[in-house]
């Protein structure tokens, strides 16, 4: 029979196979109808501040697109330091996010393209980072962006559903 430590090794080392293996446990999509980002990501460097432009609100936000910093996020942190973090995925899916490390809350904004598709409001930070533990979330539909902004940023901003995010400021 396993030992309870065992089983907690066993499922840290699974978790962690996934997450160094794409975007914080995030699942491809094979949809036929997969909708790329019609934003160009490819001249933005890793960890580079942004202005983007969300429904009718300007924000700076700091941009995640390698792997190690996709599995990173906001861990470690005691606060954002910008408007936000968009983690721009490798690929279409569906995101799971985790918040192992973090001392925060978040609003999550699940985007597809440029348009939101859905998000997620006041995820608390974990009291236990116990990694066996750890609650994750979720976009209910492929995504190929992720906005992760402070906590009640979302209501702030009257974000919704169908709001478009550009590169840069409109006038």
């Amino acid at each position: 029979m396993f030992s309870k430590q065992r089983i907690k090794l066993f499922f840290f080392v699974l978790i962690s196979a996934n997450l160094f293996a794409g975007c914080s446990l995030a699942r491809p999509t094979s949809d036929d109808s997969t909708q790329s980002s019609s934003i160009d990501f490819s001249a933005i460097e890793d960890r580079q501040l942004i202005p983007v432009q969300i429904g009718s609100n300007q924000l700076t936000v700091e941009v995640v697109n390698t792997s190690a910093s996709l599995t990173q996020g906001l861990g470690g942190r005691d606060r954002i330091g910008s408007d936000g973090m968009l983690f721009s995925l490798p690929q279409r899916q569906i995101a799971e996010f985790w918040m192992r490390g973090m001392s925060f809350p978040l609003d999550f904004v699940w985007i597809d393209g440029d348009q939101i598709v859905g998000m997620l409001e006041n995820a608390p930070a974990p009291s236990n980072q116990d990694i066996v533990n750890l609650p994750t979330y979720s976009s209910k539909e492929p995504v190929t962006l992720v906005l992760e902004l402070d906590a009640g940023r979302v209501a702030k901003l009257q974000l919704a559903v169908g709001d478009r995010l550009t590169i840069g400021t409109q006038n």
